[in-house]
């Protein structure tokens, strides 16, 4: 029996060594984009609308700009990420970078933009933490941290205006919509 929970023991101190492991390592092939103040600048003047002037909005966003509003971090009580780059795709919007709580480890993010009540919500398909792909209920609370961040940043937008359609392309998201009634 002792022989048996020692063995047991064994194969568990493997498995986390291994798994640690597996985190640690870099797994990732996705173009560095460097921020910018006059992308972050360009970002926030798009979202300044009048809803006295303009019933009606389409807003062309790039990688560059989103990237500049996230490098400073996406922070939660239970994760932060830092040096985050934001790249679209025609089907996909790729959130990656440094995981440094609850560990350290390089983050990947595949997520899936859509709209929710008028707002944008990312929608996460895929999390990869080093060469692991992460379980699906932890997705739940990485999706809520970046949707409040995503909601924080497009708070100038949201007080007069809904989204109505997303449409992504290599680089660029263009979002439409309308003035709230």
């Amino acid at each position: 029996m002792l022989l048996f929970f020692g063995g047991l023991l064994v194969a568990a101190a493997i498995l986390t060594v291994y798994l640690f492991y597996q985190v640690k390592q870099l797994n990732f092939s996705f173009r560095k984009i460097y921020p910018s103040q006059i992308s972050k600048t360009r970002f926030g003047e798009k979202l300044q609308l009048n809803p006295k002037e303009a019933t009606e909005f389409s807003i062309v966003l790039t990688s560059e700009e989103l990237t500049a509003i996230a490098a400073g971090g996406i922070n939660s009580l239970l994760m932060e990420v830092k040096e985050v780059q934001m790249e679209i795709f025609p089907e996909k919007i790729l959130v990656s970078g440094r995981l440094i709580k609850p560990l350290k480890a390089d983050l990947q993010i595949e997520t899936v933009p859509e709209i929710s009540e008028g707002k944008i919500k990312l929608k996460t398909q895929k999390i990869t933490a080093g060469k692991l792909v992460l379980p699906g209920f932890l997705s739940k609370e990485i999706e809520k941290t970046l949707n409040g961040f995503i909601d924080g940043k497009f708070a100038p937008l949201y007080k007069n205006y809904q989204v109505e359609e997303i449409e992504l392309e290599k680089d660029k998201m263009t979002i439409s919509g309308r003035l709230k009634k």
